[in-house]
C-alpha cells in the first residue's frame, strides 16, 4: 500500500537519495505522476500546493482546503441532512451508532441525503 505523499516524505526521501532529480524521479514511479524535481522540492518547502483533484488523490492526499477560508469541503452538509431525514430516519442511524455499526450508520446517511425533499402544503417533511 502506497503512504500518503506529504512534505515530510518528500524531505526523507531527498535526504536518503540526496539529489531532487532521484528524488523525482523515485516519487514519480512511486505515484504514477510527472512532476518536475523543481516541483518536489517546492511542495516538500511549502512553497506550492497540488491543485489536481486527481493527483492529490493519488498521492494519498485530501480534500484541498479553500485558498480564502482555508476549510476543506465538507463530505455531507448537515444542513441537507436535516431536511430530509425524517425521525424514524434518526432512530435508525442512532441504533446503528449504538451497535457500533459504523459504515453501516455512514452509507445509511449518504442514502438520506441523496433524496429528494418532499413537502406537503404546510412545509412540513413527509
Amino acid at each position: 500500500m502506497k503512504r500518503r505523499c506529504d512534505p515530510r516524505f518528500v524531505k526523507k526521501t531527498y535526504s536518503k537519495a540526496r539529489s531532487w532529480r532521484k528524488t523525482a524521479q523515485e516519487l514519480n514511479a512511486l505515484y504514477d505522476v510527472n512532476f518536475s524535481h523543481v516541483h518536489w522540492r517546492a511542495y516538500s518547502l511549502g512553497e506550492r500546493d497540488i491543485a489536481d483533484a486527481a493527483t492529490r488523490a493519488a498521492l494519498g492526499l485530501g480534500p484541498r482546503p479553500c485558498p480564502t477560508c482555508g476549510r476543506k469541503p465538507e463530505a455531507v452538509k448537515l444542513s441537507r441532512l436535516l431536511k430530509r431525514m425524517t425521525p424514524k430516519d434518526l432512530r435508525n442511524w442512532k441504533r446503528l451508532r449504538a451497535a457500533r455499526k459504523y459504515k453501516a450508520a455512514n452509507q445509511f446517511l449518504l442514502e438520506v441525503c441523496d433524496r429528494k425533499k418532499s413537502t406537503t402544503k404546510g412545509g412540513e417533511t413527509k
